[in-house]
């Protein structure tokens, strides 16, 4: 009988597949003139089919040849999640430029300096956005500005749905253009830019490369991630790298089935779904997973109406997505919205998760929420970073293995070393994780050194990604998250993996989020400390509060040896997340040293809890 890998790498194999080693524009173009009358873009009541798509990136691309843009140059794109964002990106690609994309939501100062590593001379950024970067551009190279509107593409409908919810920052654009734009920079809105280029040179919009100077291992794009090394890095990806994991992540798109044996059958899937992001626009898993793959299979890319960004559970509501990208933190918090006890998911197939391990107890409430709510969904659950372009291992539901977050996709190789020997571990032996993918990035932007302390070749001659994540294989193959490098510690000459930890006292009743961090300690020169959200009514109850201190003592007592045992409790409100939805360890961690005596010690003969509830 066949293995679940063996199906699904079997469904892989009898797909048709594309030259990946095209440019991103290409790739689309391949796939949407197989569908030129389907729907591919939404956006409020605005539609696009994958024609007219088509029709609104040539458009784009010809402006930007036409202002002087031209192979290997680099646009900085800082938009919103609307539809001048793909036209830009596609439309660099069919010119050979680079796209550098940075967060809508980036500090200035942060913008600013990501304008001058990256030395882009064209800025193309939200208009509302103008009055906070005048200071800014004069500090850069940036001589073209393009001013883009939220409104843009939208219905008149949607555009008073705008004004009534007061999402319309009211600015003069004409006085700055005119006043305070700095002398040595052009600025223009988008449509003005497009008619000006458009009317200026003429309306051939074949804008192309000559095709031998196309390499798929060029550049395309430029991601901004924290990733493997844990600080800011300039990713640099290439359309073959970005075009090869869209094509193996298509595969998840088949129609996988659970009958009563729990097989995967190879249909594939015929009826689009309408596919509805809520990760950031700057990243990977958004771009390459959310975006490009969903074209390539034929899917509706739904686009937040932007009076509802910021609100997933609206947009999701709003739109009727058939499928949904997001994080766990964000899924998590759907299970909390008032609007969303209220609906009936009967529309909602698929869910797709990214960003960080959705916790057991948390996938289990979310999927049964779901249920509740006439939506028995497949979940679908990714590992990867942005150095791989986002994706390289997948689990289903349909799995059936606990805790696991699966097995590689297919072309990808994993595996798990020692990172000091560089030796590979054997079966359920814990050590950093390594792959092997056809998603791997370029290299870092002129960081020559960050990249070979990333990529290394090693002895078997291929290139592996060290992904600074600590994990395990068992003996079926499916692979197991066992925290990061960074988070595993040594007390007293014992490993410490404090994943392992956080996920024991979240097991003890009463515990809604919990993490694990290290502190000096003047006895032993380091401590963990457990940082626990109780449920609500525990949290200003001090006699619950009490029994669940003890609850989480004795399962420690049980799980670990000493080493491995929180030696303080501090309780608390919430958990600061990071821009992903991940718990920002650093900064409990300063929190934490700047105000040590929120914490509460075990100690055998106290008898009153001490100052325990942090709710500011």
């Amino acid at each position: 009988m066949q293995s679940i890998h063996d199906k699904f790498y079997d469904i892989y194999a009898n797909m048709s597949k594309e030259n990946t080693s095209s440019s991103l524009y290409d790739f689309l173009r391949i796939h949407a003139l197989k569908r030129i009358k389907e729907v591919a873009l939404e956006y409020g009541a605005t539609s696009f089919t994958y024609a007219q798509l088509i029709e609104q990136i040539d458009k784009t691309a010809y402006a930007f040849a036409k202002s002087g843009v031209s192979k290997g140059d680099i646009v900085t794109v800082c938009l919103p999640d609307i539809p001048a964002f793909i036209f830009t990106i596609y439309a660099l690609s069919k010119i050979g430029a680079i796209g550098a994309i940075v967060d809508r939501d980036e500090s200035n100062s942060a913008l600013k300096e990501k304008l001058k590593t990256s030395k882009s001379k064209i800025l193309v950024v939200e208009y509302g956005r103008l009055d906070d970067l005048l200071f800014v551009l004069s500090q850069t190279k940036v001589s073209t500005v393009v001013l883009v509107k939220k409104e843009m593409n939208l219905s008149l409908v949607d555009k008073i749905q705008m004004v009534l919810r007061s999402e319309v920052k009211s600015i003069s654009i004409a006085k700055h253009l005119a006043y305070d734009v700095p002398s040595n920079v052009a600025a223009f809105m988008w449509d003005d830019f497009i008619k000006k280029m458009t009317n200026m040179y003429g309306k051939d919009n074949d804008i192309v490369v000559k095709q031998e100077e196309f390499s798929g291992r060029d550049c395309v794009l430029f991601f901004y991630s924290g990733g493997a090394e844990g600080v800011v890095k300039t990713i640099m990806a290439s359309s073959e790298s970005i075009n090869a994991v869209a094509q193996i992540f298509g595969c998840l798109y088949m129609e996988f089935e659970n009958d009563e044996d729990k097989e995967i059958k190879s249909n594939v899937q015929h009826v689009a779904d309408r596919f509805l992001s809520g990760l950031i626009n700057s990243t990977p898993k958004d771009f390459v997973l959310a975006k490009h793959a969903q074209f390539c299979v034929g899917n509706t890319v739904v686009l937040y109406p932007p009076y509802d960004n910021g609100t997933f559970v609206g947009a999701l509501i709003g739109t009727k997505a058939s499928s949904v990208f997001a994080y766990p933190s964000t899924f998590i918090q759907m299970t909390k919205s008032a609007s969303a006890a209220k609906t009936n998911f009967d529309f909602l197939r698929k869910v797709y998760s990214s960003g960080t391990v959705f916790n057991g107890v948390d996938k289990y409430e979310f999927l049964e929420f779901l249920k509740e709510k006439n939506s028995n969904v497949l979940l679908v659950e990714t590992y990867g970073l942005s150095e791989a372009m986002a994706a390289c291992v997948y689990c289903t539901s349909i799995m059936g293995v606990e805790k696991t977050i699966g097995i590689p996709l297919p072309k990808v190789i994993v595996k798990i070393i020692d990172s000091e020997t560089m030796a590979e571990k054997t079966v359920g032996q814990k050590g950093e994780i390594c792959v092997n993918t056809p998603g791997m990035m370029l290299g870092y932007f002129e960081d020559e050194g960050g990249t070979n302390r990333v990529i290394r070749r090693h002895r078997d001659g291929r290139k592996w990604i060290h992904t600074g994540d600590i994990g395990h294989i068992d003996e079926k193959g499916f692979i197991y998250f066992d925290g990061q490098q960074k988070n595993c510690i040594e007390i007293n000459g014992v490993h410490v993996y404090i994943k392992e930890i956080e996920d024991a006292i979240r097991t003890v009743l009463g515990v809604e989020e919990v993490c694990i961090i290290s502190l000096p300690d003047a006895d032993n020169g380091t401590k963990l400390v457990a940082i626990v959200v109780p449920n609500d009514h525990y949290l200003l109850d001090s006699s619950k509060l009490e029994g669940l201190k003890e609850s989480i003592r004795v399962e420690c007592e049980m799980m670990f040896v000493k080493q491995r045992r929180p030696a303080d409790i501090a309780f608390r409100a919430y958990l600061p997340k990071n821009n992903f939805g991940a718990v920002d360890y650093d900064a409990i961690i300063k929190e934490e040293i700047a105000n040590e005596q929120s914490l509460v010690k075990y100690d055998e003969n106290a008898t009153e809890l001490d100052d325990i509830v942090d709710v500011n």
